[in-house]
This record gives C-alpha cells, structure tokens and sequence, in this order.
C-alpha cells in the first residue's frame, strides 16, 4: 500500500508541477506553437519542452484528455513507469480544429482575416464583363436571324420563278394541238388551234389564213417581250372521244406580276380581250425585267451588265427559217418573222426578293432562263 500511496502522491506533484510550469511560461496568444496548413486535418498537434527531467504521466487520472492533454506514451512490457528523456517534459497537446482558438490559445501565426464578400468595383467590373459577352452573343444571334431571314427570302422567290419557268415551257411544248389537219370536217373554229400562237392585233378565228397579212413579230403585242398567246388544248381525253376544247393560254407582264390566264377558245372571239389579266393567277410576283424609275437605277448600280440594252424580255422567240432556226428579230430571219414560223422561245425571269438583304439592305436578284421547244407544225 505505501509504495502505491507514493507513487500517486508523487504523480499528483508532478501534475501540479506541470500545471505552474504552464501558467508561469504563458506569454501570449502567439508562441511556441505549430499551425496546420490544410483544411484537411482535423486537429493540430503543439509540443512543448519545458523543465527537468520527468517520467510518464499517463499513469495520473488528472493528466488526461478531460483535462485537454493526451497521456504520455507507456511502455508496452509494463506499467513501471518509465523516463521519457533525460532533458525534457514532453507534453503533447492535441486540439479539434473548431476549437483551436478558444482550447488553447498560444498560437503565433498571424491571425487570418474573416471572410468577406466582394466589394463595389468588384461587381461592377464583373457586371461589365458579362454585359459584354451577352451583347456578343446576341449580336450573332442576330446575325444568324438576319441571314437566315435573307435566305428564305431567296429561296422563296427562286422556287416560285422556278415553277413559273417550268409552267410556261410545259404549255409552249404542247401549243397548237389539235391542228386543223387533223379534223376532214372541224365542226367549229373552236375546235382546233388555228397555230400554235394567237396573234393580236388582227386574229383571224377562222381558216384559211392569209399569212402575209398578219403582224410581223416586233410589231405585234402579242406574241410580245413581254405578252403570249398560246392556243392549246388542256389535259387529255379518253381514247376514242373528242379531245378536250381548245383554250388560250395568256401569259402577260404586269407591273412585276406575270400572270397567267386561261380561258375557252370562242369562234369569232378576240383572244387578247377573252384573258384579260384582271381574272388571271399571278404566276410569278417581283418580275423586274420591264423595271423603270429608281427600281432601274438601283439594279444598274449594283449590276451595272444587267440592263445595258434596256428592259430584258421575258419571252424571246426564234424561228424558223432555211438556214435553221434564228432569232426572229436578228436579220437572218427576215422574212420569216412572224407567229406561224416561231419554234422556240426562251423564257428569262429577273426576280427579287420582296425585301432587300437585311444586312447590306442591298437588292437580292436572281436571273432564271428556260427554253420551250415547239413540238406541234405550225398549220
């Protein structure tokens, strides 16, 4: 019992000890101690070295973690106490992070600063920065719609002209049938295509037709730059019955509308007054061939090749003559320049966009040609 009672009276003295040693050395929040450097840690070790020689506390109830320091390190062969070093205490302290201040306040590294938020120039230079970025990206997004909006322009109005090409050539194909050649008893005029065009003025309904009587091309409204006639028969018939009527089929150039009328031939009737334009379908809209005034002026601006002989015609015939087929206006036709001998026509189309390049404002024009063959004699 008595060596028991010692050694614990002697623990207790060396707590005690202990205990001035560190109330006498403390001089400050700052000394002696060791800070983590990473959030990872969860506790921070600090070691002092203070007085003379000293043995294991561990052995001490009152040195223990309750009192916010670890035991020493024993032995493992036994509980004897034993010298730690011949110099020194070491005492080992260990601290949780969130209490690093408040447990145990000797710490000389620089107290850090509390968080802050972001000052006034900061927002602003960063509100700077995205309104930058966002007008950016809204100007390419408006790019994107100015050009995409250009380019369903264009694409619409070269679809439309396209069909109105492919329409006119389909009809100067099949114009002038039935012929009368094919009738030995034609109940009526109206029955048969006199030729493949009517002609105005002076359309004679009724065979046989004095030729040389008739208006020469150039000096005819129709067939026309920018007028045509075409007397065909629409569709077809079951075999063994009469054909379909003969219908007139009048294309004409209004404004910058090509329209296309059909109505039923009438014996007698005056083809060019039977399909007036009022009760026509406009084929083809923004049709600029004929173009005068400062719509003329802005298309020579920009394509300065484009009306240099004047308004471009939209139909353009040839005919033929012993040489082959000629333009029926150029020299080498003449003589045979007149509806009856025409056996092709080329059809051109100038068309423009309903609004102008919505980045240079600048006019979108596109230029489509065709050429129609006829394939029905001329009677």
């Amino acid at each position: 019992m008595l060596p028991t009672a010692f050694v614990r009276v002697r623990e207790f003295a060396l707590f005690v000890t202990a205990r001035l040693q560190f109330i006498l050395s403390y001089e400050g929040p700052c000394r002696n101690s060791r800070r983590i450097s990473t959030p990872s840690q969860a506790t921070e070790k600090r070691v002092w070295h203070r007085g003379p020689e000293l043995h294991n506390l561990s052995a001490n109830p009152y040195f223990s973690s309750g009192h916010g320091f670890s035991r020493a390190v024993m032995t493992a062969e036994s509980t004897r106490l034993q010298p730690l070093r011949a110099s020194s205490l070491v005492l080992t302290q260990t601290i949780p992070l969130r209490h690093k201040r408040a447990a145990f306040p000797f710490d000389n590294s620089p107290t850090p600063s509390p968080q802050r938020g972001f000052t006034l120039l900061e927002l602003m230079v960063a509100t700077a920065i995205f309104l930058v970025i966002c007008a950016a990206m809204f100007s390419l997004l408006q790019l994107s719609q100015q050009r995409y909006s250009s380019e369903s322009q264009l694409s619409g109005s070269f679809g439309e002209a396209r069909l109105g090409i492919d329409q006119i050539i389909r009809d100067i194909n099949i114009a002038g049938y039935p012929s009368p050649s094919m009738f030995s008893n034609p109940a009526s005029a109206a029955a048969y295509a006199i030729n493949p065009f009517a002609w105005e003025p002076g359309y004679i309904p009724n065979i046989p037709v004095n030729w040389n009587t008739i208006c020469q091309l150039g000096t005819c409204t129709s067939p026309g730059p920018f007028d045509l006639i075409i007397e065909t028969t629409i569709g077809t018939s079951p075999a063994g019955t009469p054909p379909p009527p003969i219908s007139w089929i009048h294309y004409q150039l209004q404004g910058q509308t090509l329209y296309r009328t059909v109505a039923l031939k009438v014996a007698g009737a005056d083809p060019a007054t039977s399909t007036p334009f009022t009760s026509g379908t406009p084929l083809v809209e923004n049709v600029v061939n004929n173009a005068a005034g400062p719509l003329a002026a802005q298309i020579t601006a920009q394509h300065p090749t484009m009306f240099e002989s004047g308004p471009v015609p939209v139909f353009q015939f040839s005919c033929a003559t012993p040489n082959g087929s000629q333009l029926c206006s150029s020299p080498a036709a003449a003589g045979y320049n007149q509806p009856q001998n025409i056996s092709d026509i080329d059809v051109t189309l100038i068309v423009k966009t309903p609004q102008g390049d919505t980045q240079t404002q600048s006019l979108q024009l596109m230029e489509l040609t065709g050429r129609g063959h006829l394939a029905n004699p001329a009677n």
